[in-house]
C-alpha cells in the first residue's frame, strides 16, 4: 500500500471540501447591508460591515414594511417583526387629500392582513436601523470605513480604504447605495441620472390633528406630492416632492425649509403649518436619481447587493424589500 500518495489524496479532499467562501465584507451598513449580514451570519458566515458614517445617527424617513419584507426579515431573525410593530405603527386606513387638507378617498389597509398574514408597518429608518444593528455583534461593524476600491483574484479579494487600511475577504457585497464606491470600480457606469425631481423629507416628534392613529396620508397636487406617515410613539414623517426641471442644491438649513415653504405657499394651512413645525435642520434635501438596469451586476468575487441595480426613486420601502429578495 502506498501510505504517501494515500495521505496526499486525503490531503486533496481536505482542501476540496473546505468552503469557497467563509469571510464576506460588506461595505454599506444601511437597511439593506445590515439584513442581509443578519441573513448570512444566520447561515455561519463570518460577515464583516464596512461603513462610511462615522456613527449611527437619527437620519432618515419614514419606511412602510409590506408583508413581503415583514416575512423576510422574519424568516432571518424569529421576533423581530414583533419588535419592529411595538417601535412602528400598523396601519390600518390610506387616504387620498388634495393639497388643500380635504379628503378625497379612504381606503382599508386591512387587506394586507387578511390575504397575506401580516400588515402594512410604518417605522423611522434609522430606528430599522438599530434594530437591525443590534442583531449583529458590535464588533462585526467598522464605522468611520470610507470604502475607495477594491482588487481580486481567483483566491480573494481586497478592499481598500480611505485611511489606508485593507481588508483580504472571500466575498465582497457593495451595500452603499446608489452612489456605491464598489459599484463604480465594479462597473464603472459614470453618476446616476437626475430625474427632474427633488425630494425634502423628515421625522419629527409632533403631537397634530392632521393623522389619526393608524393612518397614512397621501397629498396629491399638480407635479407634486406629500405624503404623511405616522411611525409610532407620536413620531411623524412627513416627505414632499416636486418635479424640477434643474437640479438645484440649497445652501443651509434656512434655505432648505424656506424652499419648501415657498412650494406649499397656495396649500392648506394644515399642511403648510406642519412643515413651518419642523426645524430647519432636521429637513433633509434630495435629488432623485436613478440608474439605468444592468444585465450583470457581479464579476467574480464581487457583486452589487440589489438585484436590479435601478435604484427606485420614490418607494424607499419597496427599493428596501427588493434588495433583501
Amino acid at each position: 500500500m502506498n501510505l504517501h500518495a494515500s495521505a496526499e489524496k486525503n490531503t486533496q479532499i481536505e482542501k476540496s471540501s473546505q468552503p469557497l467562501i467563509e469571510k464576506v465584507a460588506i461595505i454599506g451598513a444601511g437597511l439593506g447591508g445590515l439584513a442581509v449580514a443578519v441573513a448570512l451570519r444566520k447561515l455561519g458566515y463570518d460577515v464583516q460591515i464596512y461603513e462610511k458614517a462615522r456613527d449611527f445617527r437619527p437620519i432618515g424617513g419614514g419606511l412602510g414594511l409590506f408583508p413581503n419584507g415583514l416575512n423576510f426579515l422574519d424568516a432571518i431573525e424569529p421576533g423581530i417583526v414583533e419588535t419592529i410593530k411595538n417601535l412602528g405603527c400598523e396601519i390600518q386606513t390610506s387616504v387620498l387629500k388634495n393639497t388643500q387638507g380635504e379628503t378625497i378617498r379612504t381606503n382599508p389597509a386591512s387587506r394586507y392582513g387578511d390575504k397575506y398574514g401580516q400588515p402594512l408597518i410604518t417605522v423611522w429608518w434609522w430606528h430599522l436601523q438599530q434594530i437591525l444593528a443590534s442583531k449583529l455583534p458590535s464588533e462585526s461593524i467598522h464605522l468611520n470605513h470610507r470604502c475607495i476600491g477594491f482588487e481580486q483574484d481567483e483566491r480573494n479579494v481586497f478592499i481598500y480604504f480611505e485611511h489606508g487600511e485593507k481588508v483580504c475577504a472571500d466575498l465582497l457585497i457593495g451595500a452603499d447605495g446608489i452612489n456605491s464606491a464598489v459599484r463604480g470600480a465594479l462597473i464603472g457606469d459614470g453618476k446616476p441620472r437626475y430625474l427632474k425631481s427633488m425630494s425634502w423629507r423628515t421625522v419629527i416628534k409632533c403631537h397634530q390633528e392632521l393623522l389619526n392613529p393608524g393612518e397614512l396620508t397621501f397629498v396629491k397636487g399638480n407635479q407634486e406630492f406629500m405624503f404623511l406617515l405616522n411611525l409610532g410613539d407620536d413620531y411623524i414623517s412627513w416627505v414632499y416632492r416636486k418635479f424640477f426641471p434643474d437640479c438645484i442644491v440649497s445652501q443651509d438649513a434656512g434655505e432648505v425649509k424656506s424652499q419648501v415653504l415657498s412650494q406649499l405657499a397656495d396649500w392648506g394651512e394644515s399642511l403648510r403649518s406642519l412643515v413651518e413645525a419642523t426645524p430647519a435642520e432636521r429637513i433633509q434635501e434630495g435629488i432623485i436619481c436613478d440608474r439605468l438596469p444592468l444585465k450583470s451586476w457581479s464579476k467574480g468575487r464581487v457583486r452589487e447587493l440589489h438585484k436590479k441595480n435601478d435604484p427606485m426613486t420614490s418607494r424607499v420601502s419597496q427599493k428596501f424589500q427588493q434588495t433583501i429578495f
